[in-house]
């Protein structure tokens, strides 16, 4: 694979990591990851300052496909337009090994939470009298309460289902037009 950048390079190494069966995010230094991509530590620290950020430019890469679908589809069908992606996705398989990993699930779910705040701030209506944070952060907020409901009753809901759901909850209680 031919490699566009020490960031990429870097990421690479990362990657291949975290993808080892024996490795945990948690369990892998900056070392191994400057070892493994054949960089001096000060090469790393140049471009990174530690693994969270660089688990955070891997996310951006591997999900790239998804942030360049329609912030409209991904803020009101949220669980459609994310399995669509994710179902096929090289990160599923990454995050699927990583459950156990509260630090790794602590960032990638911190990391989606400000993605998914920055498209709901792109489509929100001009002409809300609340702030407009407060709007991002209640809808989002309520992506994971529906997700975790689910999760909870131990209920198999389609992503149409759970989008009704959510649209039901929090889009209509914020007036939004849903035919937008």
């Amino acid at each position: 694979m031919v490699t566009d950048s020490v960031d990429d390079k870097i990421w690479e190494a990362f990657e291949r990591l975290l993808m080892d069966n024996n490795q945990q995010f948690s369990d892998i230094r900056v070392g191994q990851i400057c070892k493994v991509a054949d960089i001096h530590r000060s090469t790393f620290y140049r471009h990174f300052e530690d693994k969270y950020q660089l688990l955070e430019y891997g996310l951006k890469k591997l999900w790239q496909d998804y942030f360049d679908l329609s912030k409209k589809a991904r803020v009101y069908e949220p669980f459609q337009t994310a399995e669509s992606f994710y179902t096929e996705s090289k990160g599923k398989k990454l995050i699927n090994k990583h459950l156990v990993d509260d630090n790794f699930i602590e960032v990638v779910d911190h990391f989606f939470l400000e993605q998914m705040k920055a498209a709901v701030l792109d489509v929100l209506p001009q002409d809300t009298d609340l702030p407009k944070e407060l709007i991002a952060l209640f809808t989002v907020t309520n992506i994971q309460v529906v997700e975790e409901w689910q999760k909870q009753e131990r209920l198999s809901l389609t992503a149409k289902e759970l989008d009704d759901y959510y649209q039901q909850l929090v889009m209509k209680s914020l007036s939004f037009d849903l035919e937008q």
